[in-house]
């Protein structure tokens, strides 16, 4: 009976052990946590619910971190470990990558070319009508960051001289009373800031589309992508699910806008009209070499002190899916 009952005791403390072992595995590697942005589809996928159910039917517990006023301070959560995943655009995401975080593009968003989602904005009374008109001027930008983009190539199409606009680098939060307060003469910024901008504030967009359309950045934190790719591919596929539904009930998209941003009715249906059809994909060669070429650029402009090579870059979920 003594010896019965001693194995008895030794596969108990087995079990307990590989429960134990059990739990921390699906701490450290069944829970996904994502970061969002004011805007965009993870915010999105959040209210909806149905990722959180799709990816608990697969074993895996999503968590959300944020929201983030930018890109800035999601990657610098990614950074720190506070998040796994996060959508952020693709100029951000390189500096980031070049900076040396521990990052990786676990998907894209890939550019739609006639997008109304970026603009450069001047107060309604301005007397500046083009780009032309901005030379002399102070233009807010968030540094290393879409905004910054999109004025160096409004001005490179335009060929005038990047030297001869000063770029006041400030947060979105900061740039809209700047702009308003009229200590700036222009603000390059997205979408929903631009829709507030222009119904709530009279300011006026002196661009269109964008001169060379950007990609959004599902951006994931290395560790993550090599621990648990299983959750992370999981997470991206669902957030693409969330992507298509965005698409075929944008009233719907709307309304979770005015709830996650307080902002009006008509703010959030002009802003997620302006940004157009979403898509979440993992990326193919021609994304790649498109994203090479950004890379390139901000390197030429120094926006970034480092080449990046952005099929290093790729998350080993991502190398997987290229074609």
């Amino acid at each position: 009976m003594l010896v019965a009952r001693h194995k008895l005791l030794v596969v108990a403390k087995e079990t307990s052990n590989n429960t134990a072992i059990s739990k921390q595995n699906f701490t450290n590697t069944n829970v996904i946590r994502l970061g969002y942005q004011k805007g965009g589809i993870i915010p999105i996928a959040r209210q909806r619910g149905e990722l959180e159910q799709e990816l608990k039917a697969q074993n895996i517990k999503v968590e959300w971190s944020g929201p983030f006023d930018r890109c800035a301070t999601l990657l610098q959560a990614l950074n720190g470990n506070r998040a796994d995943i996060g959508g952020c655009g693709d100029i951000p995401s390189i500096s980031g990558i070049a900076a040396g975080q521990p990052l990786c593009i676990g998907a894209v968003q890939p550019p739609k070319p006639d997008s109304l989602g970026n603009a450069i904005l001047v107060r309604g009374d301005s007397s500046i009508r083009k780009a032309t008109d901005l030379i002399g001027k102070k233009v807010a930008v968030n540094q290393g960051g879409a905004g910054e983009y999109l004025l160096l190539k409004v001005l490179e199409k335009e060929n005038i001289p990047k030297e001869k606009v000063q770029r006041v680098y400030l947060s979105p939060n900061d740039a809209a009373p700047a702009l308003y307060q009229n200590s700036v003469d222009a603000w390059a910024v997205w979408e929903p800031y631009i829709s507030i901008a222009e119904l709530e504030h009279r300011a006026r967009r002196i661009t269109t589309t964008h001169p060379a359309p950007t990609y959004g950045i599902m951006v994931v934190r290395r560790g993550a992508a090599t621990e648990n790719p299983q959750g992370v591919k999981a997470a991206l596929v669902a957030l693409g699910k969330n992507a298509e539904w965005l698409n075929q009930n944008p009233s719907s998209a709307a309304e979770f806008m005015v709830k996650e941003l307080k902002v009006s009715s008509t703010v959030a249906k002009q802003a997620t009209k302006n940004r157009g059809p979403e898509s979440v994909t993992f990326p193919n060669s021609e994304d790649i070499a498109n994203l090479q070429k950004t890379a390139d650029w901000m390197l030429e402009q120094k926006i970034i002190p480092q080449r990046v090579d952005i099929a290093a870059a790729l998350c080993p979920t991502a190398k997987l899916s290229v074609k």
